[in-house]
Protein backbone atom coordinates (compact mmCIF):
# COMPACT_ATOMS: atom_id res chain seq x y z
CA UNK A 1 0.00 0.00 0.00
CA UNK A 2 2.85 2.39 0.81
CA UNK A 3 4.43 1.84 -2.60
CA UNK A 4 1.18 2.92 -4.35
CA UNK A 5 1.06 6.04 -2.20
CA UNK A 6 4.72 6.84 -3.02
CA UNK A 7 4.14 6.29 -6.76
CA UNK A 8 1.07 8.55 -6.62
CA UNK A 9 3.03 11.35 -4.94
CA UNK A 10 5.84 11.07 -7.51
CA UNK A 11 3.31 11.16 -10.36
CA UNK A 12 1.73 14.35 -8.98
CA UNK A 13 5.12 16.01 -8.59
CA UNK A 14 6.18 15.13 -12.12
CA UNK A 15 2.95 16.50 -13.60
CA UNK A 16 4.01 20.07 -12.80
CA UNK A 17 7.47 19.57 -14.28
CA UNK A 18 6.23 19.23 -17.85
CA UNK A 19 5.31 22.88 -18.36
CA UNK A 20 8.06 25.40 -17.69
CA UNK A 21 6.79 28.61 -16.15
CA UNK A 22 7.74 31.87 -17.89
CA UNK A 23 10.35 33.95 -16.13
CA UNK A 24 9.45 37.35 -14.68
CA UNK A 25 11.30 39.00 -17.57
CA UNK A 26 9.31 37.00 -20.15
CA UNK A 27 6.03 37.89 -18.43
CA UNK A 28 7.01 41.57 -18.30
CA UNK A 29 8.03 41.54 -21.97
CA UNK A 30 4.61 40.18 -22.89
CA UNK A 31 2.94 42.88 -20.75
CA UNK A 32 5.02 45.68 -22.29
CA UNK A 33 4.14 44.92 -25.92
CA UNK A 34 2.07 47.79 -27.28
CA UNK A 35 2.13 51.54 -27.80
CA UNK A 36 2.95 53.83 -24.89
CA UNK A 37 3.26 57.56 -24.32
CA UNK A 38 5.41 59.34 -21.74
CA UNK A 39 7.09 62.69 -21.08
CA UNK A 40 10.79 62.69 -21.96
CA UNK A 41 12.59 64.20 -18.95
CA UNK A 42 13.67 67.75 -19.73
CA UNK A 43 12.31 67.38 -23.26
CA UNK A 44 9.28 66.51 -25.32
CA UNK A 45 6.22 65.94 -23.09
CA UNK A 46 4.53 63.61 -25.58
CA UNK A 47 6.87 60.83 -26.76
CA UNK A 48 5.26 57.70 -28.17
CA UNK A 49 7.02 54.33 -28.09
CA UNK A 50 5.82 51.18 -29.79
CA UNK A 51 7.28 47.94 -28.40
CA UNK A 52 6.55 45.09 -30.81
CA UNK A 53 6.30 41.39 -29.92
CA UNK A 54 9.11 40.65 -32.41
CA UNK A 55 11.59 42.63 -30.28
CA UNK A 56 11.63 45.82 -32.40
CA UNK A 57 10.68 49.29 -31.16
CA UNK A 58 10.35 52.80 -32.51
CA UNK A 59 9.54 56.20 -31.06
CA UNK A 60 7.96 59.33 -32.42
CA UNK A 61 6.40 62.60 -31.29
CA UNK A 62 3.19 64.27 -32.42
CA UNK A 63 4.14 67.57 -30.79
CA UNK A 64 7.76 68.19 -31.78
CA UNK A 65 8.06 70.96 -34.38
CA UNK A 66 11.71 69.98 -34.98
CA UNK A 67 10.96 66.74 -36.81
CA UNK A 68 8.50 65.76 -39.52
CA UNK A 69 6.19 62.81 -38.83
CA UNK A 70 7.93 59.48 -38.66
CA UNK A 71 10.17 57.52 -36.37
CA UNK A 72 12.64 59.52 -34.32
CA UNK A 73 14.45 56.38 -33.22
CA UNK A 74 14.13 52.67 -33.79
CA UNK A 75 15.86 49.48 -32.77
CA UNK A 76 15.49 46.32 -30.71
CA UNK A 77 14.20 45.92 -27.16
CA UNK A 78 14.25 43.30 -24.41
CA UNK A 79 14.00 42.98 -20.64
CA UNK A 80 16.83 41.46 -18.62
CA UNK A 81 16.91 41.20 -14.83
CA UNK A 82 14.02 43.65 -14.55
CA UNK A 83 15.61 46.31 -16.77
CA UNK A 84 14.06 47.41 -20.07
CA UNK A 85 16.70 47.92 -22.76
CA UNK A 86 15.84 49.89 -25.91
CA UNK A 87 18.90 49.53 -28.13
CA UNK A 88 19.11 52.29 -30.74
CA UNK A 89 19.75 51.12 -34.31
CA UNK A 90 18.38 54.20 -36.15
CA UNK A 91 18.24 57.75 -34.80
CA UNK A 92 17.63 61.32 -35.88
CA UNK A 93 19.50 62.58 -32.80
CA UNK A 94 23.26 63.10 -32.70
CA UNK A 95 23.17 62.85 -28.90
CA UNK A 96 21.70 59.33 -29.09
CA UNK A 97 23.48 57.58 -32.00
CA UNK A 98 23.02 53.97 -33.11
CA UNK A 99 24.72 51.56 -30.73
CA UNK A 100 23.54 53.31 -27.58
CA UNK A 101 20.60 52.11 -25.49
CA UNK A 102 17.99 53.61 -23.24
CA UNK A 103 17.58 51.64 -20.04
CA UNK A 104 14.73 51.76 -17.56
CA UNK A 105 14.35 49.77 -14.36
CA UNK A 106 10.88 48.30 -14.46
CA UNK A 107 8.95 48.93 -11.23
CA UNK A 108 5.47 47.74 -12.26
CA UNK A 109 3.34 47.05 -15.31
CA UNK A 110 -0.44 46.96 -15.57
CA UNK A 111 -2.85 46.95 -18.49
CA UNK A 112 -2.88 50.77 -18.55
CA UNK A 113 0.41 52.00 -17.07
CA UNK A 114 4.03 51.09 -16.56
CA UNK A 115 6.14 52.67 -13.84
CA UNK A 116 9.85 52.82 -14.66
CA UNK A 117 12.96 54.42 -13.23
CA UNK A 118 14.80 56.61 -15.72
CA UNK A 119 18.44 56.06 -16.75
CA UNK A 120 19.85 58.18 -13.95
CA UNK A 121 18.19 55.96 -11.33
CA UNK A 122 16.59 59.00 -9.71
CA UNK A 123 13.49 59.91 -11.71
CA UNK A 124 10.42 57.76 -12.05
CA UNK A 125 8.68 57.84 -15.40
CA UNK A 126 5.08 56.80 -15.92
CA UNK A 127 4.26 55.29 -19.30
CA UNK A 128 0.59 55.26 -20.29
CA UNK A 129 -0.71 52.71 -22.78
CA UNK A 130 -2.23 54.20 -25.94
CA UNK A 131 -5.38 52.47 -27.16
Amino acid sequence: MRSYYFIGVIALLLQGCGRPQPSADQANEKSMVGTWTFPFPDGDPNIHVKLRANGHWDSWSHTSPKFPPGALQAGRWFIHDGTLFCRIEESRFRDFPPGMAFTFDLKSVSAETALLTWLDGKREVKWTRVR
